[in-house]
């Protein structure tokens, strides 16, 4: 599946929870439950065209390990402690087991909501060892055309977001080996808008 076929499952399964689901929600429910609608809808949208893929949301193995994104190692926790790179996609298209592939993972965030870590965390799921072939931001408005699905781009393309350093200034071995240099920042992740290699729908 190239990347315009799995922006148009994303898109097609939008139109799915707008026509059935949106209105009958409250407008302030949470991410989880839309992820689940939609990744819902997904599956159902691949099994009627007869392509064996499975739909998952928050799945966090790899395999039988756990599903950890290198270039989050090290970073700083909510706790403030040190991050292990555990991370679990809100939603993911793949086979499951230890041969996969994984084709798809997608984070959901209401269009008005900071994206936190989310952009790295998608450049993440793109390198080795969970190579996705594609990674979206899905961000939710009230109005289905207000809707926006983003492309993250993988090893060959630039990190759209700036990274956190360590006490000492430095960023974390796993980053600096995966990304082009970046600015070392503050200790916090700070999105770019209009990255080069984004893709606005």
């Amino acid at each position: 599946m190239n990347e315009q076929a799995a922006r148009h499952l994303i898109e097609r399964s939008l139109d799915i929870y707008f026509s059935k689901d949106a209105s009958n929600l409250p407008p302030d429910i949470g991410e989880r439950c839309i992820a689940h609608r939609i990744a819902m809808y997904m599956e159902k949208l691949l099994r009627d065209d007869g392509l064996p893929w499975s739909v998952d949301c928050e799945y966090n193995r790899n395999g039988q390990d756990p599903k950890r994104v290198p270039l989050l190692v090290g970073l700083h926790s909510p706790d403030n402690g040190r991050r292990r790179g555990d991370a679990t996609p809100d939603i993911i298209v793949h086979r499951r087991g230890e041969a996969g592939p994984n084709l798809n993972a997608i984070e959901v965030k209401r269009l008005d909501d900071d994206l936190g870590d989310d952009e790295l965390k998608l450049r993440g799921y793109r390198l080795p060892p969970l190579n996705y072939k594609h990674a979206f931001h899905l961000r939710i408005a009230l109005d289905r055309q207000q809707c926006r699905i983003d492309s993250v781009a993988g090893p060959e393309g630039h990190c759209h977001c700036a990274l956190e350093s360590n006490a000492d200034g430095e960023l974390p071995a796993s980053a600096t080996a995966a990304l082009t240099p970046l600015p070392v920042l503050q200790e916090r992740i700070v999105e770019q808008p209009q990255a080069a290699g984004t893709i606005r729908q």
